[in-house]
């Protein structure tokens, strides 16, 4: 992701505490200032910046080592609402015992604070995604006619394209593991959706063709969020499927 005038935060120094519920949490340094945690009604990260909230990653180091807690949610990633200015974007919580770390965060207009290894990967992810999006559109919807499009065969492909995934055997892959994930992840992904899709075209056959125009603007749209450093403003589709 480039910068496009956006400002990008990345300091290497420890984390800063900060106190909420039971247990001290962590932020790294300079969100403070845009985001304040609560632990009730669910651990969320409550935006005071004045732009959306898209992404956040999280790590818990609790003992013992099996109850560890780490984690992350990028709204870009299967195109829904961030987080608007005074609203609560919903983590994995710790448990009361467990001091947390928010390790990284990103805005809808592509300002960014935390780890740089975090958002490296949190980028990585998202070309990864945008990739596998844009093969589908690419080599199969967007080469016939949306009225010709046949949503069962692109399903059939991209099961296909799941199952190296699935498999024990080592994925060949200059990815990190993570990056491989999340590559699954777009697969799996678009396989609901058109399923999803499906459904709704065949509970409502009179408004089957307006349906799937609204689908495909939604998977462009989504491609085009995946692959810009800024979040769409005023989304459309939020709502779909």
């Amino acid at each position: 992701m480039q910068s496009g005038g956006c400002v990008r935060v990345l300091i290497l120094t420890s984390l800063l505490t900060v106190t909420s519920g039971t247990a001290a949490q962590e932020l790294f340094p300079g969100m403070e200032k845009y985001l304040t945690l609560q632990s009730t009604p669910v651990p969320a990260l409550v935006n005071h910046y004045d732009a959306a909230l898209v992404a956040a990653y999280w790590d818990y180091p609790c003992a013992p080592a099996d109850r560890a807690v780490a984690g992350s949610s990028d709204v870009a990633l299967n195109y829904s609402k961030p987080a608007e200015t005074g609203s609560a974007f919903r983590i994995t919580g710790p448990e009361d015992s467990c001091a947390g770390r928010i390790t990284a965060v990103v805005w809808a207009d592509g300002n960014e604070i935390g780890d740089a290894a975090v958002l490296r990967t949190h980028h990585a992810c998202r070309s990864a995604t945008w990739s596998e999006l844009h093969r589908t559109l690419a080599e199969d919807i967007f080469k016939v006619r949306p009225d010709r499009w046949d949503p069962q065969a692109s399903v059939d492909k991209l099961e296909v394209r799941s199952r190296p995934f699935q498999e024990t055997t080592h994925l060949e892959s200059r990815d990190s593991a993570a990056v491989v994930a999340c590559r699954a992840n777009a697969i799996d992904t678009q396989i609901r959706y058109i399923r999803d899709y499906q459904s709704a075209a065949a509970a409502q056959p009179d408004k089957s063709l307006q349906l799937r125009f609204q689908f495909l603007r939604y998977l462009r749209d989504w491609e085009q969020a995946l692959n810009s450093p800024i979040y769409p403003e005023k989304p459309i589709w939020w709502n779909w499927p």
